[in-house]
């Protein structure tokens, strides 16, 4: 299943839910919903919205290992 069938099955459940934002912060469901491998020791946050906008915050240390990871503009 490609990344963008797994944000809108995310983006189907909340609104299931009714709900607007979600913050995933298991590693094992960031990398499901967006097929970018995560690090053990690094605390990762994925913000999505109902309108499909997602956004992956990770340690400044962290930055670079999935800027080059990560699809789109990275900021």
């Amino acid at each position: 299943m490609g990344r963008e069938l797994r944000i809108g099955k995310l983006v189907s459940l909340m609104e299931s839910h009714g709900l607007q934002d979600i913050v995933l912060v298991s590693p094992e469901n960031i990398e499901y919903y967006t097929g970018v491998e995560t690090v053990a020791d690094a605390t990762l946050l994925l913000h999505a919205t109902r309108g499909g906008d997602v956004s992956i915050y990770v340690p400044l240390l962290e930055y670079y290992r999935y800027r080059d990871s990560l699809p789109g503009e990275v900021e």
